[in-house]
């Protein structure tokens, strides 16, 4: 099991200063979409404030690291279109914590449970409005629709498919659960491509690129999640929780034929502890660390420039370290 005290944690975890230099560059237009809302700006304003803005960050560092031009007027137009995403993102989150009941997003109360179940329901769907308002490129119009869809479909996989009846979890399961995440990420990067002028060939890699890194950062989560805390710190191993679809027991699930039906109900802390330890006993958490390292491999081989920069390996081994994933689980921590 993973410990590292909070000093080590300071010391040691260096994130890059680009990395909140352009998460912070979209928040003025998140501000300046949700202020035309003023009877729900409170909540919106309360729905965005958290968050490393991930998607925005490496979309516009994936621009500076291919060397690609964007004008400035394209900048402004790309960071609206960014802020739209980071807007549904959180909308996604808010959902995904009622879903699962999970009652705590990064250290702090979810949102639901800070301003109620029906203040957060229609929240969200005025987030979802925003992102479309206005929105005059039908190209950009259609790629949000496709976004909002896949992202719903990746957390439907999430939450209940398989439990209604599926026994198995193929590479297609897994592939339509990575879309609870990869969505924005391919937007945002393909996007990129686009207010920058390249071809559309380019557009493509660069989605191809960004849809990789949001699989990547979705499967270390989950390998964090399972294997990295142990089940006693989240609670009392009698507390019964919902146990939703991940990638460990995707592959536990296709290893035994079994435990199909646990999923989408809620169990005891300590029969989830008993699950990671079969998850372990068959080895696993190595064949998902197999598939994490080709996931890697992935992005290196999709990064639209004509060189690898140095920066994108250290980004990829903070991502794929237990330190990023318990440093961003406390109280106030955006990284």
């Amino acid at each position: 099991m993973f410990r590292l005290d909070r000093e080590e944690k300071k010391q040691t975890l260096n994130i890059p200063l680009w990395f909140s230099e352009n998460g912070n560059a979209v928040v003025e237009k998140i501000n300046a979409l949700i202020d035309n809302e003023p009877e729900m700006k409170f909540f919106l304003s309360d729905a965005t404030r958290y968050g490393r803005k991930l998607r925005t960050a490496l979309s516009l560092q994936m621009i500076k690291w291919a060397n690609w031009d964007l004008d400035e007027n394209s900048r402004e137009d790309l960071l609206d279109i960014l802020a739209r995403i980071e807007i549904l993102h959180s909308a996604s989150c808010i959902l995904d914590d009622i879903i699962d009941g999970d009652k705590i997003r990064r250290g702090v109360p979810a949102f639901y449970i800070r301003n109620g179940f029906n203040q957060a329901l229609l929240t969200v769907q005025l987030m979802v409005t925003i992102a479309y308002r206005d929105l005059k490129q039908e190209e950009i119009f259609e790629n949000m629709v496709k976004t909002v869809r896949d992202t719903v479909i990746g957390e439907c996989y999430d939450s209940f498919l398989l439990a209604e009846g599926q026994k198995s979890a193929s590479e297609d399961t897994i592939e339509n659960y990575l879309k609870k995440t990869t969505p924005c990420f391919e937007m945002g990067h393909k996007l990129a491509a686009k207010f920058c002028g390249r071809d559309e060939k380019d557009c493509n890699t660069a989605a191809q690129y960004g849809k990789l890194i949001g699989a990547f950062y979705q499967m270390t989560n989950d390998h964090y999640d399972w294997f990295c805390i142990d089940a006693r710190k989240r609670g009392k191993m009698d507390d019964e929780v919902l146990l939703t679809f991940n990638i460990p027991m995707a592959y536990l699930i296709e290893e035994k034929k079994a435990y199909a039906n646990l999923l989408g109900k809620r169990i005891s802390r300590s029969k989830i502890a008993e699950l990671v330890k079969i998850t372990t006993d068959f080895g696993i958490d190595k064949k998902i660390r197999k598939l994490i390292d080709q996931t890697k491999d992935g992005i290196l081989n999709a990064f639209p420039g004509d060189s690898i920069p140095e920066d994108i390996h250290v980004l990829l081994r903070q991502i794929d370290s237990a330190l990023f994933w318990s440093y961003s689980y406390e109280k106030n921590q955006n990284f």
